[in-house]
């Protein structure tokens, strides 16, 4: 295991090297603003300390966020370089990308698909164009896909009101369309196996591709990725079908036991609209038992409360402890622990509502002043 973490690492670092060129204080510091600069460093420490926890087993959660970094505007843009202090500086141009969120003791191939996610997100936005919602020329997407990322208006400076409004517009329709949508059940493990299949498969594909040596082969390969790793799952599920069609006969008979689609939307709805957010949920590895990981969901979302005043407190509880700047990540376990050194809390799968409270009557305080202190240091991300 130890080996394949170390063969990621060096798999991936070769692979963001274009990143790194980009970003790199000693290469770009020259001609860049400063201010550029000291995001592009902040934004290097935060892909280093990803890197390091996808080669490893980590043992805590690491939640996800949005990384920003300035790369230089393309050739035209150079010619209009800015003397400033001796120096010609080059005009940038700002970028995003995301840093999925990764499971305490999240097995090798969930970390490989979570590596071919994150170069295929820095690849995208390395070669978006400046931004421009009524370009001429799209470039396959990834303008359109830069702007809902970052939510970015050309022209729009910062505490602009019409890029607050557009901030806010795109990001709760994309919340609610995520949150309400109504795919069955069986849809979205479908959906979700097949997007995980892609990653693993993206990222096998581009490991190969770069080791070609001649330039051109190489980034005819690259481009080509994203199609031959959705082949290959094709391909995949062609040769499970006929398997899939066997077990799903043998699952018919334990249809009144599963979750309807209606009741799975409503539990998630209901994490959502109690103050807590699912990107801030976690089960620890030792919780396997599907039924005490859901038990968890349901006492999290305050399903067996009968009283609106507990309710109402369970809702405030939830808020207080994701409450900016710091949210606390929860990991549904077996027992009540506060981890300060990693700046997250385990509960109890059939926690008690007055256990829940005075536990972080006690802890809540000290594990957000330790999480903002791992955070800025960087060993959490």
């Amino acid at each position: 295991m130890a080996a394949s973490g170390t063969l990621l690492r060096s798999t991936m670092k070769r692979l963001l090297r274009p990143f790194y060129l980009t970003v790199h204080p000693d290469i770009t510091s020259t001609n860049m603003p400063s201010e550029a600069a000291s995001v592009n460093a902040k934004a290097l420490q935060a892909v280093n300390a990803y890197v390091e926890a996808l080669a490893s087993t980590p043992s805590h959660p690491v939640v996800a966020r949005t990384v920003t970094f300035f790369k230089p505007r393309g050739k035209e843009a150079a010619a209009r370089s800015v003397a400033k202090n001796g120096r010609r500086l080059r005009p940038v141009m700002q970028c995003s990308f995301e840093l999925s969120s990764i499971p305490p003791g999240a097995d090798f191939s969930t970390r490989e698909g979570l590596a071919a996610r994150l170069v295929r997100d820095i690849e995208a936005a390395l070669v978006a164009e400046a931004s421009s919602m009524f370009s001429s020329k799209p470039h396959k997407g990834t303008q359109v896909e830069s702007l809902m990322k970052s939510g970015s208006i050309p022209g729009s400076k910062a505490g602009d009101p019409w890029k607050k409004l557009w901030d806010d517009e795109t990001q709760e329709r994309m919340f609610k369309m995520s949150l309400y949508d109504a795919e069955t059940e069986e849809e979205r493990r479908s959906r979700v196996y097949k997007e995980e299949l892609f990653n693993r498969y993206l990222y096998r594909v581009a490991r190969k591709a770069v080791k070609t040596k001649n330039e051109k082969r190489k980034m005819e390969r690259l481009m080509d990725a994203e199609r031959v790793a959705m082949e290959m799952v094709d391909e995949k599920l062609r040769k499970q079908a006929p398997q899939e069609a066997g077990y799903q006969a043998a699952q018919n008979s334990d249809d009144e036991e599963q979750e309807t689609p209606t009741e799975f939307i409503q539990r998630k709805a209901r994490v959502v609209e109690g103050g807590y957010h699912p990107d801030l949920v976690f089960y620890s590895p030792q919780l396997a038992n599907q039924a005490k990981r859901q038990e968890g969901i349901s006492r999290i979302c305050g399903l067996e409360l009968e009283d609106d005043g507990d309710m109402w407190l369970l809702e405030n509880v939830w808020r207080a402890v994701r409450a900016p700047p710091t949210p606390l990540p929860l990991v549904i376990g077996t027992k009540f622990e506060a981890l300060h050194d990693r700046g997250y809390f385990e509960i109890p799968y059939n926690f008690e509502l007055k256990d829940l409270v005075d536990f972080l009557e006690e802890h809540m305080d000290a594990l957000k002043e330790s999480r903002a202190k791992l955070i800025e240091e960087l060993y959490v991300v």
